[in-house]
């Protein structure tokens, strides 16, 4: 048998996922979790592109903690953390996808890099730091990708089957990569699952998100120990 990267023969187990507490959010596109709470990239008509932080603490759950300004761009659909900066996505830009290296500021984030996405695919829409690469979800490829980051590009990128089609979101958990998927056909109409893949991007558990129907969830990323988190548009 010829083996493709990320694509997995053996049957997958499969479970159903509870939803436990949840933040009113508008329009997220991007999550990350860190120590200090939720952070959100999201959208609305009055605020157009914000970074927001949310507290995790149990008594001061969803509480806002700051809300910040985002660089100008076409449409953002990816926040990852590196430890040092802070990485997102802009996948309509009319001189070609580009995904931006930034600092947080008092009163946003600033970006310090631009890179140009190189592909496969033109569609980056969700980001992960893990183990020193840049993960991108392309979804118009239908890949997950591990970049190598240069001073000025992307000098390396190792594509995956994402196992099903448009991957929305991507989470570390430590040890395994997840990832969310629209339903299959690339429909509005199916299950929405999230994928658990091992270090050569096979599928070892599949996770059905709960509603039998609808879109997939917005965006996926975030993990503390056995805990997932779903920003869900």
């Amino acid at each position: 048998y010829l083996l493709c990267p990320g694509m997995s023969w053996a049957e997958a187990p499969e479970y159903d996922i509870t939803v436990g507490r949840t933040i009113n959010v508008p329009g997220p596109s991007g999550l990350v979790y860190r120590n200090d709470g939720f952070w959100v990239i999201s959208w609305n008509i009055r605020e157009g592109t914000r970074l927001r932080h949310y507290s995790a603490d149990r008594d001061t759950w969803g509480e806002e903690l700051g809300n910040y300004a985002v660089p100008e761009v076409y449409l953002v659909q990816g926040l990852a953390w590196d430890g040092e900066y802070w990485w997102i996505a802009d996948n309509i830009h009319p001189s070609g996808d580009k995904i931006k290296k930034c600092e947080l500021t008092s009163t946003g984030l600033s970006v310090l890099k631009e890179y140009i996405w190189p592909g496969p695919g033109s569609g980056p829409v969700a980001l992960e730091w893990a183990q020193g690469y840049l993960w991108v979800a392309d979804n118009h490829s239908d890949l997950i990708c591990r970049v190598s980051v240069g001073d000025t590009s992307f000098t390396s990128v190792t594509p995956w089957s994402s196992g099903n089609i448009a991957p929305y979101g991507l989470a570390w958990d430590g040890t395994n990569m997840w990832s969310s998927c629209s339903p299959a056909g690339g429909g509005t109409s199916g299950p929405r699952e999230i994928y658990k893949h091992d270090a050569n991007g096979n599928i070892i558990e599949i996770w059905h998100y709960p509603g039998a129907d609808g879109p997939p969830p917005g965006s996926y990323g975030g993990c503390a120990t056995d805990i997932a988190f779903v920003a869900n548009q």
